[in-house]
């Protein structure tokens, strides 16, 4: 199945009724269900070519082509990290994760630990939590006081 559209046409993916992965193709007005079991709790399109990956309670899948390769595991947060996807899990201890790399094909690139939690990632960045704060590579992003609260936050 080719997920992009020919000629460099829109397309959005999103989770549908029911957890179903859809890709919508904004020139045609149509919908393709991507075939992967459900429920599906987030999609994100490579930055470039025609990988994609869906996340579901169990790991993520990277779609490429014809190709699928499954990445096992507990998803905190997952996005395309310079290119290859990076998928953020649960560490040993409680306030650290482990956030493996995979190339768009689906090959695995490593891992490396981190202290926190990841609440993001960004095509530049792996946003983490520690002690109150955000930090995204060696930098604090966001310093919240004890009992604070937040609404609305966007990193862009």
């Amino acid at each position: 199945q080719n997920l992009r559209a020919a000629g460099g046409a829109a397309r959005v993916a999103y989770v549908g009724a029911g957890g179903k992965a859809v890709i919508y193709d904004v020139g045609h007005e149509s919908r393709m269900l991507i075939p992967v079991r459900v429920p599906v709790t987030g999609l994100a399109f490579a930055p470039t070519g025609d990988s994609i990956a869906v996340a579901q309670p169990t790991g993520v899948w990277v779609l490429h082509q014809s190709a699928a390769r499954n990445i096992r595991g507990t998803v905190k947060s997952f996005g395309w990290l310079g290119g290859r996807l990076a998928v953020a899990s649960p560490g040993l201890r409680r306030d650290s994760a482990v956030v493996r790399l995979v190339d768009p094909d689906g090959a695995s690139r490593g891992s490396y630990l981190v202290r926190g939690t990841v609440v993001a990632v960004t095509p530049q960045l792996v946003v983490v939590r520690r002690s109150g704060k955000l930090v995204g590579g060696n930098t604090t992003l966001l310093s919240v006081s004890p009992g604070a609260t937040l609404r609305d936050l966007e990193i862009g």
